[in-house]
C-alpha cells in the first residue's frame, strides 16, 4: 500500500497496471498478504492509536467550535473499547472466505465445439472515498486483495494521522507479499476527487462512504459507475404484545450503543396500545442513557402522565414530520403512535415511506405478525425481538465490509442447504445412507419445504443456489423402497399435492439469479410426461392453483387462454439476458422433443397462437442465436413423423413460407443455412397448398439464380450440395405461370379433410393422457 502524493491521474494508472498483476496472483499469495498485514497492524497498535489520539485532539477542538459534528467525531475514535480489535478480526475473517474469483457460474454450449463459459472476475481498480472512520483503510485493503481489486483510498481530513499511520504500516507489509504496493493507494493531496472521479480509462467502479451530499456529488460527477450508500435511517416497531422487558432492552441497545453507527435506530413506533405501558418504561431506560425523545402528540400527553416532570421537560420534545426523515447519528429520537385499527400495516407503511431500506426491527410475540412484518419492509435487514445492531458484518462473523448493507444473512441457511445435500447425495468419503434419504425426504415434502425453496432459491448466494438444485433433484428422482411405480414416488407426490411448484420452477427464469438452479431441475423433471403435462396445460386460476393432472379431466381439445406459463417461454427466450435465454431455450427445446405425442396434439389445439408466437417472436428475434436456434428446432420438428399433422399445416401457410424464404436471405451464414433446412420442408410437399405453389411459382426465377450460389463455400458438404441441387431442380420443375394452379376451392376443401383427421388423433391421445 503506497502512501502516494502522486496527481490524481499518476495514481490510477499506476493501480490500473498494478491491478493487472494482482488478478493473476492465486488465492494463496492473497491470504499470505492478509496475514501479514493482519500481524503488522497487531504489532503497531500503539503507534496507530498515538497517531489517532492527535486525530481525536484537532477534532475535539474543532467540535466545540461547531466545524465538526460530534458523530463524525465518535466514528474517529479508534480507541473506543473493542474497535481495534474488531478492525483486526475483520481481516482474518476476510482471509478465511473462499476465494470469490475464477468462480464458473455459466457453462453452456453455442454450437458443436463452441462453449461459452462465465466466471467471475475482479472488477479492476476501485475508488472508495470515505470520510472520518480510520479503520475503513484496512476495512477496504483487506476487501480488495481477497478479492483482487487495486483501490485508490481517498479519506477525510479529521483522519489524516490515523491515515498515514495505518497505511504506512500496510505498505511495509505489502513489501514483503507478493502484492504489488500500488494496488493499494491512500491520496493525500487535496482537491483530488473530482480529477479521479472523471478518470474512467483507468477506474472501474466508485464508491462513497459517507453523507448523502457525498454520495450524490460522486454520481452527478463520476463518469464511472458508483456503488452509492449513505444514510442507515432504522426504525423499531412495538406491537401491541411486545414484551416489557424486551422492549426496553432492545430499544437501549439500538439507540445507545453506538448512536453515530448507521445500524443505530431513529425512530420509535409505537402501537396506541402500549403508550401507557410499554412505553413509559422505553422511554425511561432512553433517557437514563440521555436520549432526547421527539414525540407526536399522543406519545407526549402519555409521557406527560408517566414520567417525572423534570425529565420530561428536559428530554421530551415535540416532533416534526422532518424529523421522521432525519438520521440523528446522536442521542435523538422521533416517536410516532401506530392507531391499533391500522396495527402492523401502518407500521410498515412509515417504514417504507421514510426509511432508509437498511434495518428495521418488530418486536411481537405473533409469528404471523413478525412474518407479515418482514416479508413487508422493503430494507435489506428485518429483524424480529432483536437489536438493529447486530446488522453488522463483525457480529455476523463474515469480516468486514464496505457498505452499509450485507446480503449474508441466508449464511446459516446455506449451511443448513449443505448438509441437506450431504445426507442426499453423500460425499466421495461418506455414502448416503437409504434410511436417512428415505426421512429426509419425508420431512422435506411434510413441512412443504419445496416450494418455499423455489420461491427464494434466488435470494441465496451462488454455492447454495446450486446446493438447493441438487437437493431439489434429488427429492424429484427419490423412490420408495421396492417402488414399481414409473415415475418417481417423491415427485409422484410432489404433482398430487403441490403442482404448482413445476410452474415456479419456470418462473424461475424472471431472474438471473435463479434462471440456472431451476432450469436444471426443470431440464431433469422434464423427461416425465406429467410434468410436461403441468407445463403445456396450466392456466391462471383465481386461486392460484394449478392443474392436477392426477384428479382432473385434462380437456386436449380446449385451446389454450395463452396465458399459462408454457406461453411465458417466449419471452423469457428473446427478452431476458443471454445465460437466462440459453437456458429457458434449452428447457424449452427439451419440452418439444422430448413427449412428441403430447406436444404435437397440444400445438395443434393451439396451432394458430403457437405459431404466432413462434414466429413473430422466436424466428424474427433480433438475437442471433435465439433466431438460429429457433429455426434449427423448428426443422427438427416438422421432420419428426410425430408432428406429421403439425408439419402438413405449417407448410401449407404461404404467410409461413415467406418467413422463411426471408430468413435465406438473412446476412449471417448459419441461419441461411437453418433456414434452408425448413424451405426444402415446402418444395418437398408433393401437396402443396394453392398460395405455396403460386409464391413459389412467382419467384421461380429468382430462385433459380439465387439457389445456385446460396452458400456455395460450403463444397466439403455432400448432403447439403445434393439436397441443394435437387432443390434447384424441383423449383426449376415448377410451372412457369400461376394459370396451371387449381383453384383454391379445392385446397380449401383438402384442409377441412385435415381438420377432420385431427378430431380422431385428438381423441386418441386423450385417452393416452388421461391413463
Amino acid at each position: 500500500m503506497s502512501l502516494t502524493n502522486a496527481s490524481p491521474e499518476q495514481a490510477a494508472r499506476s493501480a490500473k497496471i498494478s491491478s493487472r498483476t494482482l488478478a493473476t496472483l492465486p488465492v494463496s499469495a492473497r491470504n499470505a498478504a492478509l496475514d501479514a498485514v493482519h500481524d503488522a497492524l497487531a504489532d503497531a497498535r500503539e503507534s496507530i492509536l498515538e497517531a489517532n489520539a492527535k486525530d481525536m485532539e484537532l477534532a475535539k477542538q474543532s467540535s466545540a467550535s461547531g466545524e465538526l459534528s460530534p458523530s463524525i467525531m465518535k466514528r474517529l475514535d479508534l480507541s473506543r473499547t473493542g474497535k481495534f480489535d474488531d478492525m483486526l478480526q475483520g481481516i482474518k475473517d476476510v482471509r478465511a472466505l473462499e476465494d470469490p474469483v475464477g468462480r464458473v457460474d455459466l457453462r453452456t454450449e453455442l454450437d458443436d465445439g463452441l462453449t461459452l463459459q462465465r466466471q467471475t472476475c475482479p472488477i479492476g481498480v476501485l475508488l472508495i472515498i470515505f470520510e472520518a472512520r480510520p479503520e475503513v483503510i484496512a476495512n477496504i485493503a483487506s476487501l480488495a486483495i481477497k478479492s483482487a481489486n487495486a483501490a485508490i483510498l481517498k479519506g477525510g481530513k479529521e483522519s489524516t494521522e490515523s491515515f498515514k499511520a495505518i497505511s504506512t504500516v500496510i505498505s511495509q507489509a505489502l513489501d514483503k507479499s507478493d502484492v504489488p504496493n500500488d494496488s493499494i493507494q491512500l491520496v493525500t493531496t487535496r482537491d483530488a476527487i473530482d480529477p479521479l472521479l472523471e478518470l474512467s480509462q483507468h477506474i472501474d467502479l466508485v464508491i462513497p462512504r459517507g453523507s448523502n451530499d457525498l454520495v450524490r456529488n460522486c454520481q452527478r460527477k463520476a463518469h464511472m459507475p458508483v456503488l452509492g450508500h449513505a444514510d442507515g435511517l432504522c426504525s423499531l416497531y412495538i406491537h401491541s404484545d411486545a414484551d416489557e422487558d424486551m422492549a426496553v432492552n432492545v430499544a437501549v441497545d439500538s439507540k445507545t450503543d453506538y448512536p453515530a453507527a448507521c445500524n443505530a435506530i431513529e425512530t420509535l413506533l409505537v402501537n396506541e396500545q402500549v403508550l401507557e405501558s410499554v412505553l413509559p418504561a422505553v422511554a425511561t431506560a432512553l433517557i437514563e442513557k440521555g436520549v432526547c425523545l421527539r414525540c407526536d402528540a399522543a406519545a407526549k400527553e402519555s409521557l406527560s402522565k408517566r414520567l417525572p416532570q423534570d425529565k420530561f421537560a428536559h428530554h421530551v420534545q415535540d416532533v416534526t414530520e422532518e424529523d421522521f426523515n432525519t438520521e440523528f447519528l446522536d442521542l435523538t429520537i422521533a416517536v410516532r403512535t401506530i392507531k391499533s385499527a391500522e396495527g402492523v400495516d401502518a407500521a410498515i407503511e412509515h417504514i417504507n415511506t421514510h426509511g432508509s431500506h437498511h434495518t428495521d426491527v418488530i418486536l411481537t410475540s405473533s409469528k404471523e405478525i413478525a412474518d407479515r412484518f418482514c416479508n413487508a419492509v422493503d430494507s435489506a435487514c428485518k429483524f424480529w425481538n432483536c437489536s438493529t445492531r447486530f446488522c453488522d458484518g463483525m457480529r455476523f462473523g463474515f469480516g468486514t465490509e464496505v457498505g452499509i448493507s450485507t446480503n449474508k444473512l441466508e449464511e446459516d441457511l446455506a449451511r443448513a442447504l449443505t448438509q441437506m445435500k450431504v445426507t442426499l447425495q453423500g460425499t466421495p468419503e461418506l455414502e448416503a445412507t437409504p434410511d436417512a434419504v428415505y426421512q429426509l425426504v419425508n420431512q422435506i415434502l411434510a413441512e412443504s419445504l419445496l416450494p418455499l425453496l423455489v420461491e427464494n432459491i434466488f435470494r441465496l448466494p451462488f454455492e447454495a443456489r446450486k446446493d438447493t438444485q441438487t437437493i431439489i433433484s434429488n427429492v424429484f428422482r427419490f423412490r420408495n423402497p421396492g417402488s414399481t411405480s414409473p415415475e418417481p414416488d417423491a415427485l409422484k407426490e410432489v404433482l398430487r399435492r403441490q403442482p404448482e411448484i413445476i410452474v415456479r420452477l419456470c418462473n424461475g427464469y424472471e431472474r438471473r439469479e435463479s434462471a440456472s438452479p431451476c432450469g436444471g431441475i426443470l431440464k431433469e423433471a422434464i423427461k416425465w410426461d406429467a410434468v410436461a403435462a403441468v407445463i403445456l396445460y396450466d392456466e391462471p386460476t383465481t386461486d392460484g392453483s394449478t392443474i392436477d393432472i392426477y384428479s382432473s379431466d385434462i380437456d386436449i381439445t380446449r385451446p389454450s387462454s395463452g396465458q399459462g406459463v408454457f406461453w411465458s417461454f417466449f419471452d423469457w427466450i428473446d427478452k431476458s439476458s443471454f445465460e437466462v435465454s440459453a437456458d429457458a431455450f434449452d428447457t424449452f427445446r427439451l419440452l418439444l422433443t422430448k413427449h412428441k405425442q403430447l406436444v404435437s396434439q397440444y400445438i395443434s389445439t393451439n396451432f394458430e397462437l403457437f405459431f404466432d408466437r413462434y414466429n413473430n417472436v422466436l424466428i424474427k428475434s433480433e438475437s442471433y442465436v435465439t433466431k438460429r436456434q429457433s429455426i434449427k428446432l423448428l426443422g427438427e420438428v416438422l421432420l419428426d413423423r410425430q408432428f406429421y399433422e403439425v408439419m402438413t399445416r405449417y407448410v401449407d401457410s404461404g404467410e409461413n413460407l415467406k418467413l422463411i424464404m426471408w430468413q435465406l436471405k438473412d446476412d449471417r451464414r448459419m441461419v441461411q443455412y437453418e433456414a434452408f433446412h425448413v424451405f426444402k420442408i415446402f418444395a418437398a410437399n408433393p401437396n402443396k397448398s394453392y398460395e405455396v405453389q403460386k409464391f413459389l411459382i412467382m419467384n421461380k426465377q429468382r430462385l433459380l439464380k439465387f439457389l445456385p450460389r446460396f452458400l456455395e463455400e460450403r463444397t466439403e458438404d455432400e448432403q447439403f450440395n445434393d439436397e441443394k441441387a435437387w432443390l434447384v431442380k424441383a423449383i426449376g420443375n415448377l410451372p412457369d405461370s400461376t394459370a396451371a394452379l387449381k383453384p383454391p376451392e379445392t385446397a380449401n376443401d383438402g384442409g377441412a379433410a385435415m381438420a377432420g383427421g385431427n378430431n380422431v388423433q385428438a381423441s386418441s391421445t386423450q385417452a393416452q393422457v388421461r391413463s
